[in-house]
């Protein structure tokens, strides 16, 4: 539990002074090693709302949203902000709400077409 302390400091630090490439990601997963995703919830809104996420980043708030079960706050996101998402994010995004809503069929269709991870080092495929 120490090290994530650590890391997160460091990435908050690092934050305060200007970097944010893949520091956002970085901490939401320091974050969540120890099981604290309503913090880091909370960072990533307050990112987004700053326009400070960049679109490898927005994944990462798609899941984060999806994590604390806000479904309608993704559909809210998606809608109002959509070009700040990769169409394949966005069809991710789409077949777990089809999921969560118990749309199968169209759940599958939406996740054949996601090319692409919706965030960095993930192995969706």
């Amino acid at each position: 539990m120490g090290r994530y302390r650590q890391a997160i400091q460091a990435y908050q630090r690092s934050l305060e002074a200007g970097g944010t490439e893949g520091v956002y990601y970085e901490m939401a997963k320091a974050y969540l090693q120890q099981g604290d995703h309503h913090t880091v919830l909370g960072i990533f809104q307050d990112a987004f709302a700053a326009k400070k996420l960049s679109k490898a980043e927005g994944g990462c708030y798609l899941k984060l949203l999806f994590i604390a079960e806000e479904w309608q706050e993704v559909e809210a996101v998606l809608q109002q902000s959509a070009a700040r998402f990769s169409a394949d994010q966005k069809l991710w995004a789409k077949g777990v709400l089809d999921l969560h809503y118990g749309k199968l069929e169209e759940a599958l269709k939406a996740f054949k077409k996601v090319k692409e991870d919706p965030t960095p080092g993930d192995s969706f495929r």
